[in-house]
C-alpha cells in the first residue's frame, strides 16, 4: 500500500519535471533573437552587383560593413553593405554615386560615423596607369595612405572623425607626384522619386559642417512618380546627412535632418 503510494508521488513529480522542462524549453524557444550583423561575403556580394547592374572596383572592411567601390556605363560610386543575422538579410547602409566626368579625379566619401572614409576615383586613364600610391590630407599633420594595386580607385578610411578632406595627391612607382588636388570638384547628385505620387519643388539640403553653419540647398523641381532627375552639382559635397522639402498634393512636407 505504501510502496503503491510512493510510486505514483514518484511519477507525480516526474510528469511534473517532465512538463516544467517542456515548458522552460517552450519559452526559451519565444524569445526573440538578437540581430547581430557581419559583412557581406564574396557570393553575397556577387549577387548584389549582379542585382543593383554595377561592377565592383575594390571594397573594404568597415567594422560589421563593406565600402564597395563600383562603376556603370556612366558613373561611379559607392554602397555601404551589412547583413543581418540569423536571416541573412543584406541591406545597403547608403549610397553615394556622381557621374562620369573629364576631371582628372572624383572624391566622394562620408565626414561621418565610427569609421570615415573617402572614396578617390581616377578618371583620367594616363593617370591612372601611372599611379602607385593616393595620398589624403585630412589636416595640416595627419595624412591617409593607399596604394592602387592597379586599380581605378581606392577606399581610405580614417581611425578619427574628421572636418573635411584636404588635398589629394597621386604618387608614381619612385614617389614622384603626378597630380594634385587641393580643393575638391563638386560632387553630383540625382534624385529617384520610388513612390506612386508626383511631388512638386524637390529641394534637398544638406547641413553645414559646423551646428550654425549655412545650409546647401539643391534644387530639382518637379520629380514625377517613378522618375528619376538629372545630376545637380552639390558645392559643399554629397553626403548621408540631408533634409528635403516637396510639395505633395497642394501640402508642403518638410523632412529634417535625420541620423
Amino acid at each position: 500500500m505504501f510502496a503503491r503510494i510512493w510510486s505514483q508521488i514518484e511519477n507525480g513529480l516526474v510528469c511534473r519535471a517532465v512538463v516544467l522542462t517542456f515548458t522552460m524549453l517552450f519559452a526559451s524557444a519565444c524569445q526573440p533573437v538578437t540581430p547581430t550583423f557581419r559583412p557581406p561575403n564574396h557570393n553575397e556580394l556577387q549577387a548584389f552587383a549582379r542585382d543593383k547592374n554595377i561592377t565592383p572596383i575594390v571594397d573594404k572592411l568597415l567594422d560589421d560593413s563593406l565600402v564597395v567601390l563600383y562603376e556603370t556605363n556612366t558613373s561611379f560610386g559607392y554602397y555601404l553593405l551589412r547583413v543581418q543575422e540569423p536571416q541573412g538579410l543584406l541591406s545597403a547602409l547608403s549610397n553615394v554615386s556622381a557621374a562620369k566626368s573629364d576631371q582628372p579625379i572624383l572624391i566622394i566619401g562620408r565626414l561621418t560615423g565610427a569609421q570615415p572614409f573617402v572614396v578617390v576615383i581616377i578618371q583620367d586613364m594616363t593617370l591612372r596607369a601611372k599611379t602607385t600610391a593616393i595620398e589624403i590630407a585630412v589636416d595640416s599633420q595627419n595624412y591617409l595612405t593607399s596604394t592602387t594595386d592597379g586599380k581605378s580607385g581606392v577606399i581610405v578610411s580614417s581611425p578619427s572623425p574628421v572636418k573635411e578632406w584636404k588635398t589629394v595627391t597621386l604618387y608614381d612607382a619612385q614617389g614622384q607626384i603626378l597630380y594634385r588636388q587641393r580643393e575638391s570638384h563638386l560632387q553630383q547628385l540625382r534624385v529617384l522619386n520610388s513612390g506612386i505620387e508626383d511631388i512638386k519643388g524637390l529641394t534637398i539640403l544638406f547641413p553645414g559642417f559646423t551646428a550654425d553653419g549655412e545650409a546647401a540647398r539643391v534644387e530639382y523641381g518637379d520629380v514625377p512618380a517613378g522618375k528619376t532627375t538629372d545630376y545637380r552639382n552639390v558645392a559643399s559635397g554629397v553626403y548621408r546627412y540631408s533634409a528635403f522639402a516637396y510639395t505633395l498634393d497642394g501640402r508642403g512636407i518638410i523632412q529634417a535632418v535625420m541620423d
